[in-house]
Formats: structure tokens, sequence, C-alpha cells
């Protein structure tokens, strides 16, 4: 190779390196949570005392586990879900407290709980269920909103916490593999008894997803010159958002967004583990599944 063509093949490598280096944006919009699914008959009940349970509230004042989640004790660090942990058992609780609460209704206690809990006879009848291997989550309840003297028990079947597979963006600077943003959703599943007879008076599903946490569209960048998106979107702080050489690096909403490439697989390797992420998820998806719940004392 001539010194000529050296000179503007070296030219031409650094104009290309330099294009390589392009910071690219996208916009994530807000979006509304998908409509809850569930039964539509209203519910009329004796009185307005109303006990609400989870997986995990069973087993705090049960003294033992139902038989349906004694391979998965919240002791150690899971639930029957198997990534969600207590406390977000508890913030789907609180915030199903607040809404009945809020609507003039009564729910009990955890000190009222674990006071009738504790009886001998309910702590009888508990073991004498799981010895049997017929300890499930609706029976327990229904011993449980028995002794409360509640009309209703409000049974928090399960929460689902985990990134969706589906990106809601997908951005390519051509320097690196596209990063795709997965948002984090949740989803519960609710169940109403009557604490009578067992009888099932209402069930409910109900999800959200990250973006249905946002007020107005947030910009992500994805390249070196990322400082001037950095800013507060609500309760949130976009992450990353400094100016730096690497071309590959993306800002994000730290638990709200995982960010996918190469071989990093958001739905198997991600975890949610950011508590306000998940707590902020869960109490909107709590929230709209208590307002599709029509209840009425007789």
């Amino acid at each position: 190779m001539t010194p000529r063509r050296a000179i503007v093949f070296c030219a031409l490598c650094l104009f290309l390196s330099g294009c390589a280096a392009t910071t690219v944006t996208g916009i994530i919009h807000p979006t509304q949570p998908p409509p809850v699914k569930s039964t539509k008959r209203p519910v009329s009940l004796a009185s307005k005392r109303i006990l609400v349970l989870s997986p995990t509230s069973i087993e705090q004042v049960s003294g033992t586990l139902t038989n349906e989640i004694d391979n998965y004790s919240s002791r150690s660090g899971e639930t029957r879900a198997g990534i969600v942990q207590t406390t977000d058992y508890n913030v789907a609780l609180s915030a199903a407290e607040k809404a009945l609460l809020d609507s003039n209704w009564q729910p009990v206690s955890q000190a009222s709980l674990e006071a009738a809990a504790s009886d001998k006879e309910v702590q009888r009848r508990l073991d004498e269920l799981y010895k049997k291997g017929k300890s499930t989550l609706l029976q327990t309840a229904l011993i449980l909103g028995k002794a409360t003297n509640t009309s209703a028990v409000l049974l928090l079947r399960s929460i689902e916490l985990g990134f969706q597979k589906a990106p809601m963006l997908t951005l390519d600077n051509g320097s690196c593999s596209a990063r795709k943003y997965q948002p984090l959703s949740t989803n519960i599943d609710a169940v109403l008894i009557d604490s009578n007879n067992g009888n099932v008076l209402w069930t409910g599903q109900s999800s959200a997803i990250s973006s249905d946490l946002f007020h107005e569209p947030v910009t992500m960048a994805l390249g070196p010159k990322r400082a001037q998106y950095a800013r507060k979107y609500g309760s949130f702080v976009i992450s990353n958002a400094i100016d730096d050489e690497s071309d590959c690096r993306s800002t994000n909403i730290d638990g709200l967004i995982c960010i996918e490439q190469g071989n990093w697989n958001c739905v198997i390797d991600e975890k949610p583990v950011n508590t306000q992420a998940n707590h902020e998820l869960i109490e909107l998806a709590m929230t709209k599944l208590l307002d599709s719940l029509s209840l009425a004392a007789k």
C-alpha cells in the first residue's frame, strides 16, 4: 500500500469509528394497566369486618406452613412464587387494607389476627390439617376467618414479579449489540371467600408493568453522550446518565427496566430485587384489583 493510500485508509477508519460512537435515544411512553380480570357479581356481606391474608401472613401466624407452601419458606428468603419476598406480600396486604378502609370497611389488624391464631383450638385444627396433608391456603384462610369473627377473607393467593420478555424499546448505535429495554411486571391473583361456609364470593387477577407508573414519556440513551438525559421521573432517577468513552453503556431506571444484551436474558438472569420498584408496582396492581371488587353490607 502506498503512503498516500495508507493515509486515506487511516482517515477513513477514524471517520467510521467516530460514526460508530453516536449516542442514540428512544422514548418509552406511559401505559395504562390492562383491565382487571374478575367476577362482576356484587358481593353482599353480613358485616364490614374482613380478614386480608397472603401465604406469608398465614405462615407468620399459623405456627405451621400449609402443604402448598412448605417447600418455599419465607424464612429462607423466598415464598411460593419463588422470587417474591415477604415484604412484597406485606406491601400488597397494606394496599388492600388501605383500599378497604377508604371504602369504610374494617380489615382485621395484624395484632388481632395473631391473637386469634394463637388460640389452642385454632392451632390444633391447623396442625391436624397439615398432618393429614390437606392444609391448603383456602382451608387455612377459612379457619382463620372464623377465628377472627369476620364475614369474609380476602386471600392473596399469589404475587408474581419478573421482567417481561417483550421489550418496550430497542436501541442500536452500530457499535455494540442491540439493547432491549424490558419492563418489570407483576401479576396478583386474589379470591374472596365466605368465612362461614368457605364459598368463593369473588376472584380477580390484576397485572401491571413498569411503564404504567410513568406519568410522562421517558427518554433512554445509548452511547457516550448521556449526561443531558439525567433527570427524575416521579420518584425514580435515571442512572448511568454521564458522558464517558463507552459506546455501549445506556441510561436506565434501576429496578423498573432490565436491559437485555448479548447472552444476558432478563427473564432468566435478572431478579427483581429493587424494593422501591417492586413495591410501587405491586401497590398499583393491588389498588386496581380492589377497585374492581364491588362490596356491600347487608
